[in-house]
Order: C-alpha cells, then structure tokens, then sequence
C-alpha cells in the first residue's frame, strides 16, 4: 500500500508540476508572441532599410559612373589642349611683366609663382 500511495502521491505531484509547466509554457508563449510581435516590427524596418540601402547604393554607383565618365572627358580635353604657356600666346605682355619686376626689389615678388610665364 505504501507504495500504492506513493505512486498516487508522485501521481499528484507530476500533476501538479505538469499544470504549472503548461502555466509557465503559456505565459512564455504570450511572451514570445511579444516578442515575435516585436521581431516582426523590426523586420520590417530591417527590410525598409534594406531597400533604401540598395537604392543609395544604385545611386551611388550611377553617380561614380558619372564622375568616371567627366574624369574620361576632362583627361580627354587637356590632352587635346596645346601645351603652350602664356610667354607662347602673348610674349608682348610677359615682357612688359618682366620689364616691371625688374624695376623692384626680387623679394617683393618672391611669393608670385611666375612658372607659367
């Protein structure tokens, strides 16, 4: 008998265990339902911002495509320019330049960059 009420006894308890288990269990699924709740909301935003990324990056690509492209015709155009410097186009003015500096003291014009005269 003693063990008959044991078994009972154990019977009872894993009952007893087993509704507090399903309490628990419910209460976390509620719990988790917030939180799915919530991953969801943020899952969405996620996947906003994922496609907004993609767009800034498509811009992105569609703007360095377009400076390469100005890169391209900026190279293009100065290799097509004469390499001349100003003393070439207008010798007349660079002389009376020279004319003038050379009535003044040198540190005077020492800050001017004349490497294109």
């Amino acid at each position: 008998m003693k063990e008959n009420e044991r078994l009972k006894v154990a019977a009872t308890l894993a009952v007893k265990d087993k509704k507090e288990a399903t309490s628990q269990a419910l209460a976390e699924i509620k719990k988790h339902d917030l939180h799915q709740a919530r991953f969801t909301c943020l899952e969405g935003e996620y996947f906003d911002l994922t496609k907004k990324l993609e767009r800034l990056q498509l811009v992105h690509n569609q703007m360095t495509k377009k400076v390469g492209e100005l890169e391209n015709k900026v190279k293009s155009t100065e290799k097509a320019l004469p390499q001349q410097t100003y003393r070439d186009i207008n010798p007349s003015i660079v002389a009376n330049y020279e004319d003038f500096i050379q009535d003044y003291p040198e540190e005077w014009f020492a800050h001017l960059d004349l490497s294109a005269l």
